[in-house]
């Protein structure tokens, strides 16, 4: 609702929400209730920070199309579109879906012509200086222009798909996007989940997959555990992060990853009951 109301006033324009709960028999689904506000003969954007399988804002705009509106956008910053995101779209009341280019578009999503995709990257190439064994040049999508004129420590939280199994993601590259061109200081990674970690390893040749099998085994999912909730052995899960640290450090010299060869920065996730992930980076300047 805050970042609704700001948008609305950068735009001199009115505000209505959907009251919406969430399903608890049906994983990462929520159902839109009713309007609250008057979008008769206007022009509505429903604004969210991430698109997952598109159920809650094409519940959303269907409900904003009866009630009067004009027609019907929707801004997020994180495009997941899990299936059937896409089949959604395509029989929803949507005029336009527009993402930005923070996690990879789905084939079957990328070939809408209502989705829009923007880039967080500069408007202009930015000088990243040379690789080295020990830097890596981010990819041009996900390079970012800093300010002229900085705070000490920046920050930013994006969405990391992890799946519905034990998985070792590599997100080096938003990483190393985040900090080019920022010069010297220390680049903070953190993972705001209780059964989830970090580390910094070689991705590739079969490390990850030996570490996912040995963390299954120091932690097996059985009913030893005191904490219950979820699938069976979720307990162990809670346990890994004392093991595998949710927030790491990564010294940034002349913008790049000090990063040493073959390493990445990875997200460890043994847990399938959450496929998505939010990953803190923040920038502290030398």
């Amino acid at each position: 609702m805050r970042l609704a109301s700001r948008f609305a006033r950068h735009l001199d324009a009115g505000v209505a929400f959907i009251h919406k709960r969430r399903l608890a028999e049906v994983h990462n689904e929520a159902a839109a209730l009713q309007v609250v506000g008057d979008v008769a003969g206007l022009h509505a954007v429903v604004i969210d920070d991430m698109i997952d399988t598109g159920g809650t804002v094409v519940a959303a705009a269907d409900m904003l199309s009866r009630a009067g509106a004009l027609s019907v956008r929707a801004l997020a910053t994180h495009g997941v579109l899990s299936p059937p995101a896409a089949e959604r779209f395509r029989t929803s009341a949507l005029q336009e879906v527009v993402i930005t280019n923070t996690l990879p578009v789905p084939e079957d999503a990328g070939e809408l012509p209502s989705l829009r995709v923007l880039s967080v990257g500069p408007s202009s190439p930015t000088p990243c200086g040379p690789s080295s064994p020990t830097s890596r040049s981010p990819p041009s999508s996900w390079a970012r222009t800093p300010d002229p004129v900085s705070p000490l420590m920046d920050s930013i939280e994006i969405a990391i798909r992890t799946g519905s199994a034990p998985s070792v993601v590599d997100v080096t590259a938003p990483a190393a996007g985040f900090v080019a061109g920022r010069g010297d200081g220390l680049l903070s990674v953190y993972l705001p989940h209780a059964t989830a970690g970090l580390a910094i390893m070689e991705t590739g040749a079969g490390s990850d997959q030996d570490l996912l099998a040995h963390l299954g085994t120091l932690f097996p999912g059985d009913d030893r555990w005191r904490h219950r909730h979820g699938s069976p052995g979720h307990g162990a899960q809670h346990v890994v992060p004392a093991f595998v640290s949710p927030s790491l450090t990564v010294p940034v010299l002349g913008g790049h990853l000090a990063l040493g060869t073959w390493q990445s920065i990875v997200v460890v996730d043994p847990n399938g009951d959450n496929p998505t992930r939010r990953l803190r980076l923040s920038f502290l300047a030398g």
